[in-house]
């Protein structure tokens, strides 16, 4: 975030709480130094959030919310977040299939016999 950002953010802040001031130097440094890293608009969204739930001025922890405290996810968990969101997103076979017709079971057994009796070619015994 730019010192104009977060000039505008203060900006926001004084005018619904009037008496909310970080006019001096010194203390507009010290707010800049702890919200610097913040992305301006996550900063923005914390503080709207802040100004809807809360009575009391905006604090630097306030604009930050919990930004330093997500923890990033390894390459291995990565992968196996998107391993796992791509196996619930694949419809299951059960979901498509129908079954199978009786005709179709009954002439897949008697190929299955012959061939067990060598009948094709197989290595089973010729009648």
């Amino acid at each position: 975030m730019t010192e104009a950002e977060l000039t505008l953010l203060l900006t926001v802040a004084k005018r619904v709480h009037p008496n909310f001031s970080v006019e001096d130097e010194f203390t507009f440094g010290i707010w800049f130094e702890l919200v610097s890293e913040v992305p301006f608009e996550v900063a923005q969204s914390n503080l709207k959030e802040h100004l809807r739930k809360s009575d009391y001025p905006p604090k630097p922890a306030s604009l930050v919310g919990d930004y330093f405290n997500k923890s990033e996810l390894s390459v291995y968990d990565q992968q196996a977040l998107e391993h796992k969101e791509l196996m619930l997103s694949i419809e299951t076979p059960e979901d498509e299939c129908v079954p199978m017709p009786d005709s179709v079971e009954r002439a897949i057994d008697q190929i299955s016999n012959r061939m067990s009796f060598g009948k094709f070619g197989g290595d089973g015994v010729d009648e």
